[in-house]
């Protein structure tokens, strides 16, 4: 997550909450940032959300419904 710029991992620390678990909306996280929920904002954020999930960060769940992606821990066999 290091490599992402500082809005972009604002924006996954969001949608790592675990009210967030189910996914959020874009006007829910741009609430959750602390930032006013004007046009410009919000389509910003709808931006920057749409490349994360393009880029496999935060998967579109249903709908302009986001989440975070769950670590998984590998299986080892015994």
């Amino acid at each position: 997550m290091e490599v992402l710029a500082p809005e972009y991992q604002r924006i996954l620390a969001v949608l790592a909450l675990p009210e967030a678990s189910d996914g959020l909306r874009v006007k829910p996280i741009v609430v959750r940032l602390g930032w006013e929920t004007t046009p410009a904002r919000v389509e910003g954020v709808r931006s920057r959300v749409r490349r994360l999930a393009a880029r496999g960060w935060a998967p579109e769940v249903r709908q302009n419904v986001f989440a975070a992606v769950r670590e998984t821990v590998p299986v080892t066999e015994m």
